[in-house]
C-alpha cells in the first residue's frame, strides 16, 4: 500500500515538472511599450488573448487605441516634454478588473519639419 501512495505521488510530482518544462504550456503576460518621438507617442500591445486597451496620458484617457487587431497606435499633437503613460487591457467582453500594463514616463521631442522633410526622402535632388 506504502508503494503505491509513494508511486502516485511521483508520478503526480513527474506530470507537474513537465507540464512546467514544456515550452508553449505557460501563458505569456500581456506587455506593452510607448515610445516618444517626435510630437508623438507610439503605442504597441502584445497579449494572445482578445482584449481592449484604454490609454493615458498624464490621466487624460485617449481616443486613438490599439486593438487585438492592429497592436500598434500613434499618438499625435503630443506636446514636447515629459509624460506619464498609462495603457490598461480588459478582457474580451469584460471592463473590470482592468489589468495595468505600463505606467512610465515617455519623453516626447519637438518635430522638426526640415528633418521629417529629409526622413520622407522629399529632399532628394
Amino acid at each position: 500500500m506504502r508503494t503505491f501512495k509513494f508511486a502516485a505521488a511521483a508520478s503526480g510530482l513527474a506530470a507537474t515538472m513537465i507540464a512546467l518544462t514544456v515550452p508553449g504550456t505557460a501563458s505569456a503576460a500581456a506587455s506593452a511599450e510607448a515610445v516618444g518621438g517626435p510630437e508623438k507617442i507610439t503605442i504597441s500591445v502584445r497579449e494572445d488573448k482578445p482584449w481592449t486597451a484604454n490609454v493615458l496620458i498624464d490621466g487624460a484617457l485617449q481616443q486613438v487605441l490599439p486593438t487585438r487587431e492592429n497592436p500598434t497606435a500613434v499618438i499625435t499633437g503630443v506636446k514636447p516634454g515629459s509624460h506619464r503613460v498609462q495603457i490598461y487591457l480588459f478582457g474580451e467582453n469584460t471592463y473590470l478588473p482592468a489589468e495595468e500594463v505600463l505606467n512610465r514616463q515617455v519623453e516626447v521631442s519637438a518635430a522638426n519639419p526640415l528633418q521629417d522633410l529629409i526622413n520622407s526622402g522629399s529632399a532628394k535632388k
